[in-house]
């Protein structure tokens, strides 16, 4: 199951208004376009013409001469805009650098602050995420429409980088993360023997193109390079209900907080919101891929899953997280050492899941198309916990409303409506040595349902 952005409707509303009608993803101006003009302008950013359906000849209303310089998709700043650029930038919380204009650190501790708003509203019963290190990453311009398994890698990669700092030399060398660079650690892998399956389907061949990629090239790219990682498929052919996969994932950040019965694990009872220590996932199907943070229940006992969507975040989200990244409230945990695991050998089976449902994460299975202590959750201590909630009618510029900070980082149970899935996630243990690297050569998952 390869990965693709899912295809967004664009619907045009008349207006007599004078102001010009300029393009939501480049600066081109449409205001002389008709409405269907406009239609396939947007469908060259949504669904470019390597793989959309051929347009057209004549639209209603006038002939196909008349409309011919409205089909063109893009005039030359709008290739300047969407121009590829020459050298990718990889950036993680520890460089000195500010992020990159699709880079968003500190999110995590926004999003925390905003569900503890809401659960002393009591809208949420309660919450956990991630490690609080994790960053967001967004497409670009040039890769919108096909780079969302690329973004969600590097969020990865980014997040790695903070959490296991072993990982780092793996992950930053010989080629540091970056779309076109993961298309070359996917290429060679192949040539090395990875994934002959894989490499067939996409015909081996990736780099250079745009060609989308999912959760089962990821686990090539990080086994390849030594990081563990583990997939996980869940069908619902013929199923509606897609309870075992919301389960899986709620288990997956909450069952650090269950393993002992300590006095920690009480604190860790009282409090709302729980930062973990977990790494995000990757959520997998067909159409879209997504980093999953957490979960929030809500007053009513319903679930919704919390993930970073690899698009572009609002600005006042995204410039209140800047601000609490460069602010004096926001203190990371320190990063905790990797610790030895027992590796399993890995059979080499076919790329479809077999019909045993797999209970223990740690039995593998078969594809479609994991290191962390026993103590996996940081409580961090905030005053603001303890403080009243700040009126909705203050004027700060940092009081954002907190059900909008969340708006874009909530995945609804309801809206899961495909037949499959498939979820990346890393079990934190210590680098693969050679054997276990070579063993993840065919690409093997655990059946979740």
């Amino acid at each position: 199951m390869t990965g693709r952005t899912s295809e967004d409707d664009v619907v045009f509303i008349g207006s007599t208004s004078t102001d010009p009608f300029l393009c939501s993803l480049c600066p081109e101006d449409l205001t002389k376009y008709t409405p269907e003009a406009r239609e396939l302008h947007y469908s060259y950013h949504l669904d470019p013409p390597s793989t959309s359906k051929a347009a057209p000849s004549t639209y209603k209303g006038g002939s196909s001469s008349k409309t011919e310089k409205f089909l063109r998709p893009f005039t030359k700043a709008a290739q300047k805009f969407h121009k590829e650029p020459s050298r990718e930038v990889f950036w993680y919380p520890s460089k000195c650098t500010p992020p990159p204009p699709n880079y968003t650190p500190a999110l995590v501790h926004l999003i925390r602050k905003s569900l503890n708003r809401l659960h002393d509203k009591g809208h949420v019963q309660k919450a956990h995420i991630c490690y609080s290190n994790a960053v967001h990453v967004s497409h670009d311009n040039w890769d919108s429409g096909w780079g969302c398994g690329y973004r969600n890698f590097l969020m990865a990669c980014a997040t790695l980088m903070e959490r296991c700092p072993e990982y780092s030399p793996l992950l930053d060398h010989p080629l540091t993360p970056g779309v076109r660079n993961l298309q070359k650690w996917i290429e060679q892998a192949w040539k090395d023997g990875f994934d002959t399956e894989g490499a067939a389907d996409l015909k081996n061949r990736l780099c250079g193109t745009n060609k989308w990629i999912g959760t089962a090239e990821l686990y090539v790219a990080f086994s390849y390079r030594g990081i563990p990682c583990r997939l996980v498929d869940f069908d619902f052919t013929g199923k509606k209900d897609k309870s075992p996969l919301y389960k899986w994932i709620t288990e997956y950040f909450s069952e650090s907080s269950t393993k002992h019965a300590t006095v920690n694990d009480a604190l860790r009872g009282a409090t709302a919101v729980v930062v973990t220590d977990k790494m995000p996932l990757i959520l997998q199907h067909e159409g879209h891929s997504r980093t999953i943070i957490g979960f929030q229940r809500l007053k009513n006992g319903s679930i919704e899953l919390l993930m970073f969507d690899p698009r572009p975040l609002p600005k006042p989200v995204r410039f209140a997280a800047l601000r609490t990244s460069s602010g004096s409230d926001y203190h990371p945990p320190p990063t905790k050492p990797v610790e030895k695991a027992t590796f399993q050998k890995v059979e080499e089976r076919k790329r479809k899941a077999s019909n045993t449902s797999v209970t223990m994460v740690t039995h593998t299975a078969k594809r479609v198309r994991g290191y962390g202590s026993d103590d996996g959750v940081i409580v961090i201590d905030s005053d603001d916990e303890n403080q009243p909630e700040p009126s909705t009618k203050s004027n700060s510029k940092d009081d954002l409303d907190p059900a909008a900070v969340l708006k874009p980082f909530t995945l609804k149970i309801d809206s899961l409506n495909k037949k499959k899935y498939q979820i990346l996630y890393f079990p934190l243990t210590e680098p693969l040595d050679e054997q276990a690297r070579l063993a993840c050569r065919v690409v093997t998952s655990t059946k979740g349902v």
